[in-house]
Order: C-alpha cells, then structure tokens, then sequence
C-alpha cells in the first residue's frame, strides 16, 4: 500500500474590493466546511461563495461558466456550445475528484466512469447560492471528496410570506438563446411551498472546426427545460420536515468530430430526483437526516439520415445511472468544543446497451448491469478557544467491491485577523 501525506500552510486573504472574484468572506456563514452553519473564521477551511445577487448579475452565464471564475476552479469546455461535456476540477485534480453536493446531498451518475454529475442538467435560475470547498474532505463527505466539494443550494421557499410571491425573468443573448424562468413560493399556516419552471432554448453554432470553408456545417441547437417543487412542515417547536422533486431535461445536437459535422446526432439527457430531509433540535444537540434517490439516463442517437461514418448507417447508445444516500447525523456545541457524528448508506446501480446497423447488419452488446452499495460512520470533534480552531476527525467506510477503508483529518487553524488565517491541513 502507498500512502502520501499532504501538509499545507496558507494564508486565506479576502477585501470587497475583490468580491467579484472571490467571495470568500472569514466573516461569511457556510454550511458545507462542517455539515453545519458556521463563519468561515471559524473554520480551518477554504471556501469561495456566489451568493444568489452575484448569480442574478450572471443571469446570460451557465453553472459551469460562474464555477470557471472561481480561483482554483476549471471547468474545461465551461465557454463552448450549451450542452458541452462539463466536468468540475479543483487544484487541477482529474474529473470524479470533485464531489458535486445539492442542498448539502452527493448527487453522481453511476453510468459514467468516473462517477462525476452533469452539470448542465441545473438550472441557475432555481440556484441560491454557491459554496466551493477546496481541498480533501472525504472524512466528511466520502471518497469523491478528494481535491473539494461543491455544494449548489436550491432556493428555498419564502417562509416568512402568508401572500405568494412571484418572481420571473426573460433573457435573450447571441446564437438564439433565449431563457425564460418563472415561480411562486409561500407560506400556508404550518406549510411551505416553492415551485420553480426554468428553460433554455438556443440554435447555437457548429462545435466542429469548418476545415473546408464550405460554411455548410449544422448549428448544434440546445433545449433544456427543469422544473423543481419543494414542500415544507413544520412537525414540532423544533423540527420541521421537507419533501423536494426535481424534473430537468436537455436534448443537444452533436458533432461527429473535431472537423466532422453530423447533422443528425443527439443527445437526450434526463435526471429525476427526489429527495427527503428532517432536522430535529433537542437537548442532546440538532439531529439531521436526509434521504435522496436519482435517477439519470443518456441517450445518444445517430440517426441514418446523413452518414458521417461509411460503416454504420444507424446507433443508439443508452447509460441510465440510479443512486440512493441516506444520512443520519448528530452535531452538538459543549463549551468549546463542538461534536459531530453520523452514519450514511448509499447504493448505486447502471444499466447499459448499444444497439447498431450498418454494413454487416445488426449489432447489439449484451446489456450491462452493475451495482455497488457502501455503508459508512464518521464523526469530527472542533475545539476552538479565541482565535484559535483545531478539527480533526475519521470516516471508516465498507464497500461491497472494495472492502473496509478509513480516513482521517487533521486541521489546526489561527485567525490573525479580521482578515487574515493560518491553516495547515
């Protein structure tokens, strides 16, 4: 076995004269560097924020444009047609190293090798905000979680309104876009409620290379159309209960190669997602508990009518990708001392095939069936007294493939000033 031990000493600077570039604010209030609410002066923890006025000012940019401006974040092909292949990298880690967290849940597509999340699939309309966590954090979040998270939270409905509230925006931009998004949020007594429509429609423009100069290649248009409901109720003095939905959906026109168009290529995209979340203060502490399933499926289809390949007139390849996580964790404040401890379950599953005809007839794959399931415990303690924070933690998973592993975190930090930190970690 290799093992590698990475020791880091930085200090995180922020000013408002930066703000547009990194928001990483020691003042500002995260949630993902610890499972729960906390300022990021309180944490050892790199974290940059997009608040939901600097996504309103970026109203024409798509989720993988916004991420792109983050120091220490690329997402390659962030700039290209809507609907390219976008996967998240951190400090330059390779693709499924980066763990794609919504509302605070792993979300993933088993059917890819990777195991990375589609981000054209989310809308940034139905987005609040942003939270980028730099680093390894798999102690908390599992293995994905090995060069940082990204954590999108959805908006959320508007619980201190009896009267529904509407919102609605309209934008156009160059190669026919058009969005549109609308919705309505409220409260109903002990209820809560919010339901968000967004869609995306552009004609776009040929992501191959017109190395003839016959100007004859296809646009790749672009249809995307996501619809997102939340309920809330509130159980008790101190509890309450939330049941989500999210429909989103994308059909994009592909090329064949860098300098070969295909003028009747497509994708179709489809991800369904449902998802549970109950919190429950007492005096033992604030219990959490969050359940999701998610249900994704590609399709690409080459269809007979224009052949860009002499040997296959017709191809359908289709990737659907199921998962299930459920967590249960407990976070409770003793002095100075914080505590955290919790288990989660997750099960993933693929279906595949590959369907062809062309010069030597028909050709199938045997379909493809995969499952894993992996059930975890983790826990960190953070002991902070004045300026100084120290974290450390472990996670010790079983996987049904791979056996039992463990992780471990430590992470001293000292606030200088308003301003200013030393962390190692």
């Amino acid at each position: 076995m290799q093992r590698k031990i990475f020791v880091l000493a930085a200090l995180a600077m922020s000013s408002l004269a930066k703000a547009q570039q990194d928001t990483s604010y020691l003042q500002e209030v995260v949630v993902t560097a610890n499972k729960y609410e906390k300022k990021q002066s309180q944490t050892g923890k790199v974290v940059s924020v997009i608040n939901r006025e600097q996504l309103r000012q970026s109203g024409g940019r798509s989720l993988g444009e916004l991420l792109n401006q983050v120091a220490g974040t690329t997402v390659p092909g962030a700039n290209n047609n809507l609907g390219s292949n976008q996967t998240i990298h951190i400090r330059g880690a390779a693709a499924g190293n980066v763990l794609i967290l919504l509302d605070g849940i792993p979300v993933n597509d088993p059917s890819v090798i990777s195991n990375y999340f589609d981000i054209n699939l989310l809308s940034v309309d139905q987005i609040e905000r942003i939270e980028i966590l730099k680093g390894g954090h798999s102690t908390l979040y599992g293995s994905d979680a090995v060069a940082g998270v990204v954590n999108i939270i959805s908006r959320k409905a508007a619980t201190n309104s009896t009267r529904p509230l509407v919102n609605a925006s309209v934008a156009a931009g160059s190669y026919g876009t058009l969005r549109s998004s609308a919705g309505v949020s409220g409260r109903i007594k002990k209820h809560d409620y919010l339901l968000q429509l967004s869609a995306i429609n552009a004609k776009g423009f040929s992501a191959s290379t017109d190395s003839t100069k016959q100007g004859d290649f296809e646009k790749d248009s672009y249809r995307q159309e996501t619809v997102r409901a939340q309920w809330g109720f509130k159980t008790g003095a101190q509890s309450r209960l939330s049941v989500s939905g999210l429909y989103s959906y994308y059909n994009t026109s592909l090329d064949a190669a860098a300098y070969v168009d295909e003028k009747d290529f497509v994708s179709k995209n489809t991800n369904k997602q449902i998802g549970l979340s109950w919190q429950q203060k007492s005096k033992l502490g604030a219990f959490q508990f969050n359940y999701q399933y998610n249900w994704i499926e590609r399709s690409y289809i080459d269809d007979s009518s224009y052949q860009a390949s002499l040997f296959t007139s017709y191809s359908k390849s289709n990737y659907i990708g199921r998962t299930h996580f459920a967590e249960l964790y407990l976070n409770r404040s003793i002095g100075n001392i914080e505590l955290l401890a919790g288990i989660d379950y997750r099960k993933n599953s693929t279906t595949q095939n590959f369907f062809s005809m062309g010069s030597w007839g028909p050709y199938s794959t045997p379909e493809l069936n995969a499952y894993m399931d992996q059930l975890s415990a983790f826990g960190s303690v953070i002991y902070t007294k004045n300026r100084f924070s120290l974290e450390t933690g472990g996670r010790l998973n079983h996987h049904s493939e791979y056996g039992t592993n463990a992780t471990f975190t430590f992470n001293p930090s000292y606030r200088l000033n308003e301003k200013t930190k030393l962390f190692a970690n």
